[in-house]
């Protein structure tokens, strides 16, 4: 069976990482106007997506999910890859598993 890249693997990860960084800095933007209300912003928030009747738990779901299989492919490249790509990749492991506590504890 032939290996793959890991430069593969790098490239859906960062792919997938610069979602879910988009979609924080996006609800991070709108959450931190002074003019809105809370339910200002999540309507705001929710209205740049086509979720079905805004519902705020499927969309924070999916970018767990999102989240999680980025952390899945940078761990894949990680241990295919040379030893000058593992520092930032071990820091982009740690930034989305911390977008993905947070994207957990926003759910509670």
């Amino acid at each position: 069976m032939k290996q793959q890249s890991p430069f593969l693997w790098l490239a859906a990860g960062l792919l997938l990482s610069a979602m879910v960084v988009y979609d924080t800095a996006t609800w991070i933007a709108v959450s931190t106007d002074p003019v809105n209300s809370f339910q200002q912003a999540q309507t705001q928030y929710l209205n740049k997506y086509s979720i079905p009747s805004g519902n705020a738990r499927l969309l924070t779901l999916i970018f767990i999910l999102i989240g999680s299989l980025a952390t899945f492919c940078l761990v894949k490249s990680h241990y295919s890859s040379s030893k000058s790509l593992t520092i930032s990749i071990k820091i982009l492991i740690s930034l989305n598993l911390l977008l993905i506590l947070w994207r957990v504890f926003s759910l509670m």
